[in-house]
């Protein structure tokens, strides 16, 4: 059962001004480019990773609040769960403003920067979303940082700016614990 997530979601959301849709099925992600944690062509797909709860974490380089507490999330949550099959996680810089700093080249040094081994995607939108990142139009997400959870029958179950990694932490190994 997700209740914690969704008592974790509404403990975070009242934190925010946004609030986001949640209990959506997870749409596959439209990124234009995957890199692994060598900066090597990977991919990623929230279809294939059904069955595990899946972190996406959107960012952008030039962002001050990925720098102070979107990465140190992230890499907190990577570093706790890195041996889990339970669970995986992707991270996307989703381009909605300053096409000229956010660029694929600062994918894999921004990543490196702040030590996070997980894959990493490219997001700068399509003509059909105005160059606008496509998973902010499939997600709803508002900006950046931006963390999603989708559970492991692919439901979004939170999906909003920042998250309390620790909290995070204690929910989500309740909830694997009952995941088999």
């Amino acid at each position: 059962m997700d209740f914690r997530l969704i008592v974790l979601c509404f403990l975070f959301c009242i934190q925010s001004t946004t609030f986001s849709a949640t209990r959506f099925l997870a749409p596959e992600l439209r990124v234009s480019q995957w890199f692994d944690k060598d900066c090597k062509k990977s991919n990623f797909s929230v279809i294939d990773n059904r069955g595990k709860y899946i972190i996406l974490f959107a960012w952008q380089s030039w962002c001050p609040g990925c720098h102070s507490s979107g990465f140190p999330a992230l890499k907190k949550l990577t570093d706790e769960f890195k041996n889990s099959k339970k669970i995986t996680f992707a991270s996307i810089q989703t381009v909605f403003e300053g096409h000229s700093s956010n660029t694929v080249d600062e994918v894999c040094s921004t990543m490196n920067k702040f030590g996070i081994d997980v894959v990493a995607g490219h997001d700068p939108g399509d003509r059909s979303s105005n160059y606008r990142s496509t998973m902010m139009a499939d997600y709803g997400t508002g900006g950046t940082p931006w963390f999603t959870i989708i559970n492991p029958k692919g439901i979004v179950v939170y999906n909003d700016f920042h998250l309390n990694a620790t909290e995070a932490i204690k929910v989500l190994k309740g909830e694997l614990s009952k995941v088999k």
